[in-house]
């Protein structure tokens, strides 16, 4: 169970092949998906954690590593997933930083 998200083990990974950053445990994957559109943006399609993690904080991580890879590659983030919405309505200094 994550308990301590600046603990190494609670790095989520990008799969840019796929698109992605995934969360693995034993247990199973929380993924944020996403795509790149023409315009030069990273679009946050979808965010999965299972039932069972929720609540501890892994979809935060997904997006903050995705938040952090587009400041990264200049790239805006257009949140098509309501939970990326939210994330980026939590959070104004990272969305300032990639709209």
């Amino acid at each position: 169970m994550v308990t301590d998200p600046s603990s190494p083990s609670a790095t989520p990974q990008h799969q840019p092949g796929r698109h992605r950053f995934v969360f693995v445990r034993e247990d199973g994957e929380a993924e944020l998906t996403y795509h790149l559109d023409p315009a030069g943006a990273l679009v946050v399609d979808h965010t999965f954690v299972p039932d069972a993690w929720r609540g501890q904080g892994i979809a935060a991580l997904l997006m903050g590593a995705c938040v952090d890879h587009a400041i990264a590659q200049g790239l805006k983030v257009v949140p098509r997933c309501s939970y990326a919405a939210v994330f980026l309505d939590r959070h104004p200094e990272l969305a300032e930083r990639v709209s």
